[in-house]
């Protein structure tokens, strides 16, 4: 495929960007509501609407200069409010609460590989639509998979870290991830993390992954070289 201009790898990144960051901080807080705590809720953070989610630095300048330099994309969202106090079981519930981000931008991935596998199908009868898709396809891929990598990372105070965290002793696991840490209060900061970080590796991640989850002659034809 050929290579996109500036305007077009805006238009094709930004709505796959805004999902991710949204989705990834909608699953923190309905988990932690689910498990008893009502603060991301009350805060109006469990919404789809991306406003309540962007850091106007992180979210919107941070990676607009970035893809006007082109190479690679990142970014980061406000952080979720989850109050530990309010977990029923907050050692183990912060674990569940830790890995809905990453669990939804797996989902999200699938999602957009189908929207990717219908644009192929599509093919030139409805290029309009076809292009589109494969494109917007690939780059949501590339970004949540991406996303959930970095967040499983073992490092406070990203979502893998307060994994590992709940699931080590109380005493060796690190105290700024720690259930008994009054320091954290009632923001946990679980998404302050890269949200994008997108370039040739995670190009060639995401081309792996169409290649696993679709049939050999349909991810071929979705490999948009030039995309990254």
């Amino acid at each position: 495929m050929e290579e996109l201009t500036t305007v077009q790898r805006i238009a094709v990144w930004a709505l796959p960007i805004l999902f991710a960051i949204t989705v990834h901080e909608v699953a923190h807080g309905w988990v932690a509501r689910r498990l008893g705590d009502p603060t991301a809720y009350m805060m109006g953070r469990l919404t789809l609407n991306p406003i309540r989610h962007i850091d106007p630095i992180g979210t919107v300048l941070v990676p607009l200069a970035l893809t006007l330099m082109g190479g690679f994309i990142f970014g980061w969202a406000k952080p979720v409010p989850v109050t530990w106090e309010n977990l029923r079981n907050p050692k183990r519930d912060m674990v569940l609460v830790a890995a809905a981000g990453p669990l939804a931008n797996l989902a999200m991935a699938l999602l957009w590989a189908l929207a990717m596998k219908v644009g192929v199908l599509l093919g030139d009868e409805a290029r309009w639509v076809a292009l589109p898709l494969i494109y917007m396809g690939f780059a949501g891929i590339t970004i949540n998979l991406v996303l959930m990598v970095l967040n499983l990372l073992p490092l406070p105070p990203l979502d893998g870290g307060r994994v590992v965290a709940g699931l080590l002793p109380d005493r060796r696991a690190p105290r700024a991830v720690r259930a008994d840490d009054p320091a954290r209060a009632a923001d946990d900061g679980l998404a302050r993390a890269p949200a994008v970080a997108a370039g040739r590796p995670a190009a060639g991640a995401a081309v792996q992954f169409v290649r696993l989850v679709m049939p050999a002659h349909l991810a071929t034809a979705c490999d948009p070289g030039g995309l990254a």
